[in-house]
């Protein structure tokens, strides 16, 4: 590495045989479990608003996160949602796959939870005041206070 203004930059120089040892590592990432020797797992990222539920789920089947709207509330169409993804993961990977979710705690409290628990699913509620944010860091303004 080299210093340059503003920073450090890596070198432009790559070992020889760098592509294929990257590929073979992104593609063992892709098959494996999140941790070695854990059944493989789906993950499920839900942002829950009144109008809908946003849903980013990443499965070992496929190596990009797919993104799902569903009606706020409907329960069990996340569950069959997280079924569909249990099942495609099973499918390509020849194991039983887990299902982890996760999502900001907020309008609909904690009842999700719940739901998500007695269906056998590994769930994470998050305290939006817990996450440590850039205090410093400039933010978008949300509204127009006090404008016409």
């Amino acid at each position: 590495m080299r210093a340059a203004a503003g920073g450090l930059n890596r070198s432009k120089m790559a070992a020889p045989n760098q592509g294929a040892e990257d590929r073979s590592v992104s593609a063992e990432r892709e098959t494996s479990a999140a941790v070695p020797g854990a059944a493989p797992t789906v993950f499920l990222a839900i942002e829950l608003s009144q109008a809908s539920w946003i849903v980013a789920v990443h499965s070992p089947a496929t190596a990009r996160a797919s993104l799902h709207r569903l009606p706020a509330g409907d329960a069990k169409a996340l569950l069959a949602l997280a079924e569909r993804a249990r099942t495609a993961a099973v499918e390509a990977t020849g194991e039983a796959a887990a299902v982890a979710s996760c999502y900001e705690a907020g309008y609909d409290g904690f009842w999700l939870h719940r739901v998500l628990v007695a269906a056998g699913i590994a769930s994470l509620v998050v305290d939006p005041a817990s996450l440590k944010v850039d205090r410093r860091a400039r933010r978008a303004k949300t509204g127009l206070c006090g404008r016409p």
